[in-house]
């Protein structure tokens, strides 16, 4: 399936989950916290501040997942921050 992402919305790509630390400790289940960094995929034609390939914050108010795992559908306000 090919998405093509309308007006001001973006794919993005949700980094996955880290099930151990850089000292080698092991996450618990329940103290994790929503996943919020990922990869811009595609943009729509009123997207103005992101491009495809940034690394970008998000927050999941009014996004929408896809049938493809870890891909979502965000509104360029759901933005929060590019990672540089």
């Amino acid at each position: 399936m090919k998405l093509r992402p309308l007006q001001d919305n973006l794919i993005v790509q949700i980094d996955p989950k880290i099930e151990k630390t850089e000292g080698g400790l092991y996450m618990a289940g329940t103290a994790e916290k929503p996943r919020m960094v990922g990869e811009v995929l595609a943009i729509g034609p009123d997207v103005e501040n992101v491009k495809v390939g940034y690394k970008v914050y998000v927050t999941y108010k009014d996004a929408f997942a896809t049938t493809i795992a870890d891909t979502w559908i965000f509104p360029e306000s759901n933005i929060l921050a590019i990672v540089e």
